[in-house]
């Protein structure tokens, strides 16, 4: 499609709101400088949200638990 295009998505709206949601509020708490950048890309069939920005990033070693439910980097 051609920029500016709408697209439908199918799924559970409140848990992709929530997703997104999270994912810019995240990137908007650790970048003190630089951007916050999230673009929708769609192809074949397929929509691909990213979320990058200039922040602190996220330790290596915790990338994968990134995905679990509950992860946290914050101490409480």
């Amino acid at each position: 499609p051609e920029v500016g295009a709408n697209v439908t998505v199918i799924g559970d709206e409140a848990l992709i709101k929530r997703v997104l949601l999270n994912l810019v509020n995240n990137a908007l708490r650790h970048t003190e400088k630089g951007h916050v950048l999230v673009r929708l890309q769609y192809g074949d069939g397929e929509v691909k949200i990213t979320v990058q920005d200039t922040g602190c990033g996220v330790d290596p070693a915790s990338v994968e638990k990134c995905f679990e439910w509950g992860f946290s980097t914050v101490s409480s």
